[in-house]
């Protein structure tokens, strides 16, 4: 259960419709447009009721956890009309933003392939470029260690984070499957798969995402992780999308194969290893700058990727800053 948050008032409803009514103001200011939304709440007897509010650029809209009630209003329909708004909006921006995806891609593939980079840095970079090129909306890495069992690596945000954790703690859901079977994996609309990734399909509604789509992640004949991106629309990728796509697991692959080429760890548990290890310090680094400046972790994790490209630093380093050197980061975003 989660309150939207709608000036003095608070409205009571599921997080699923939360989260979408957050998602679709945010997007409505950003393009100065306003729209009114009836709201699935309950009364103060229980019973289903709906509260119109006006969203825009005047209005100010927030959510906070709620109490937990066995009558928690549930209404699928009106989630999926405000995602259907809401990616109207980020289909347009793509349109307008991104004619020409190739643009600039060779330089940025380089910035993939420099053996000088940590894994970590390689992998953030690689799915830097599928949000970028392709109508995905978040993307992230995992990989697979000598016993087979899959970590995150990179992630673009922390629902895209949230996403790829609830595969591997559930054992379901695209980058899974894509790992098991080497194949690619394609599901633009989640609800199809409902029967089989129970938490998955739960965990993606919840973050406002739809669609998903994993790419393996090769290493000659063996399939060592996969690339899997997410968006908020059920319209799938385009053959100019999965070919960028695939051409990112790739890069990932020559990446890995390259900085063991000219780094210090010599084999691909080592590397993995040392991502994982890296994450860890990048997570605490997160936590601390929340806390510090007094802002949403993803905000603090966006500070930390946006600050070490800024820089030149690598997310390790620059975490390990902000952890012991106590950096805040000020003004990067």
């Amino acid at each position: 259960m989660k309150n939207v948050v709608y000036g003095n008032s608070r409205v009571m409803t599921s997080d699923a419709t939360a989260d979408a009514v957050l998602a679709y103001s945010v997007v409505l200011a950003q393009n100065s447009t306003t729209d009114v939304v009836e709201v699935p709440t309950a009364d103060a007897h229980g019973v289903a009721t709906t509260v119109g509010l006006l969203l825009g650029p005047a209005t100010t809209v927030m959510t906070e956890p709620a109490p937990d009630d066995e009558l928690e209003p549930e209404d699928d329909a009106f989630v999926a009309e405000l995602i259907r708004r809401t990616n109207r909006f980020d289909r347009h921006a793509n349109s307008t933003q991104h004619p020409d995806r190739f643009d600039g891609l060779a330089a940025a593939l380089e910035e993939v392939l420099d053996p000088g980079l940590d894994v970590l840095d390689a992998m953030d970079r690689a799915i830097e470029i599928c949000i970028r090129c392709t109508s995905a909306t978040e993307a992230g890495i995992v990989l697979a260690d000598r016993d087979g069992v899959l970590h995150v690596i990179a992630s673009t945000s922390e629902r895209s984070s949230d996403a790829e954790e609830a595969q591997l703690g559930t054992n379901e859901g695209s980058c899974l499957d894509c790992y098991r079977t080497g194949a690619t994996v394609d599901v633009p609309d989640i609800a199809t798969h409902e029967a089989g990734w129970p938490v998955f399909t739960e965990t993606m509604r919840s973050r406002g995402l739809v669609g998903t789509f994993a790419e393996p992640i090769r290493l000659r004949r063996a399939t060592i992780g996969s690339v899997c991106v997410f968006a908020t629309h059920d319209q799938g990728h385009d053959d100019t999308d999965v070919v960028l796509i695939q051409m990112l697991a790739d890069a990932a692959s020559a990446a890995l194969v390259r900085q063991r080429d000219h780094g210090r760890l010599q084999t691909l548990d080592e590397q993995v290893r040392d991502a994982i290890d890296a994450r860890a310090t990048v997570e605490q680094a997160k936590g601390a700058l929340a806390h510090r400046q007094s802002i949403a972790v993803d905000e603090a994790f966006q500070l930390l990727r946006t600050g070490a490209r800024g820089t030149g630093r690598g997310l390790r380093e620059l975490a390990d800053a902000v952890i012991r050197g106590g950096e805040r980061l000020d003004g990067v975003l």
